[in-house]
């Protein structure tokens, strides 16, 4: 495995990209797999079965569309979730970037930073099988692993790399309490 990282790491955006997509989809299925093992089911789930509890609908053939509606809602989020996560981590990697490019005189090039966070994102997505421990753990290894990597990569502390991947946050939480005290008219931006 920890082969298989590096190469990831060190290779080609795209094999990057599909490994990601790959994991993230199967991780996908067998989280909805467990939801739905549990009787807990997914968002899909509980709005029609919410829906068709709710109108009191006891034909047959109404619950069986309904399952079937079900079935297509969570397939469509096993396959679309994917790509939106790769997307949205694919904005922050790119805000990333241009800290680092505003801040180091000659930052390592943007598919070395995907790859980061691509491989990372993959890895680490077996941990989110477990409900809401599972996502706490992703996340804080997620923050000191890809900090670490561009670090490494880039030639600052660890530190410096994890406080470079919380900075867009504490950004816009500052700019977010500005805005709210510049509402209730504490300050003025204008």
């Amino acid at each position: 495995m920890k082969k298989l990282y590096y190469s990831l790491i060190n290779g080609r955006v795209v094999a990057s990209f599909i490994f990601c997509y790959i994991i993230l989809f199967l991780v996908g299925a067998l989280n909805k797999l467990v939801l739905f093992s549990f009787g807990v089911g997914d968002s899909f789930y509980s709005v029609f079965k919410a829906v068709t509890s709710g109108l009191g609908v006891s034909d047959s053939v109404l619950n069986s569309l309904a399952s079937y509606l079900m079935f297509l809602g969570s397939f469509y989020g096993v396959i679309v979730f994917p790509i939106f996560k790769i997307i949205s981590i694919t904005f922050y990697a790119a805000i990333i970037q241009m800290i680092l490019h505003i801040f180091m005189k000659e930052p390592k090039r943007f598919s070395i930073t995907l790859n980061i966070f691509y491989t990372v994102m993959a890895f680490l997505s077996i941990f989110t099988i477990v409900p809401y421990l599972g996502s706490l753990v992703f996340s804080v290894l997620f923050l000191f692993m890809v900090g670490k990597e561009l670090a490494e990569k880039n030639s600052f502390s660890t530190t410096k790399g994890v406080l470079l991947l919380i900075a867009p946050s504490i950004l816009t939480f500052l700019v977010s309490l500005g805005f709210l005290f510049s509402i209730f008219k504490m300050i003025s931006f204008f």
